[in-house]
């Protein structure tokens, strides 16, 4: 795995930018045209990974975030995104939640279709990541 991508989850990664236009981080294939918002603090890749922008003023806030709106269900996104979008006003912080909530749906939609596509091709990619994630921190089943 490149140095440059910060993995937060298996699903979270978060990168400079810049490195990925110069094309010092070609792991990534990101998907275009996702959405203004989205293009300016995060992406999404091909396989359904959201990318956080290191860059953003708000990647200390979203790296905070964005892994507890992932833990939510489907139904608990719809129901809080359809709450939060029958209010009349929103404050920023209801804004940004509610952005989020968008992402986060949009990627879990993303990551169906590459799933349904690539069944067996995701499944060795997070066993061999986790292989990794193991091999870092010691943590091996027969080791002493």
């Amino acid at each position: 795995m490149n140095p440059n991508i910060e993995v937060i989850t298996p699903v979270l990664w978060a990168v400079n930018s810049q490195w990925v236009k110069a094309g010092w981080i070609s792991e990534l294939s990101l998907v275009a045209d996702r959405g203004e918002s989205v293009n300016q603090y995060a992406s999404l890749t091909n396989d359904g990974i959201m990318i956080l922008k290191k860059e953003s003023d708000f990647y200390p806030i979203l790296k905070q975030i964005i892994p507890k709106i992932m833990q939510h269900t489907d139904q608990e996104l719809q129901l809080c995104n359809q709450a939060m979008n029958e209010k009349l006003a929103l404050n920023e912080y209801e804004r940004l939640y509610l952005n989020v909530m968008e992402w986060e749906i949009q990627r879990r939609n993303v990551r169906r279709a590459y799933l349904r596509d690539h069944p067996k091709t995701i499944r060795e990619r997070i066993r061999n990541f986790l292989m990794k994630v193991g091999e870092k921190r010691g943590n091996h089943k027969n080791s002493d």
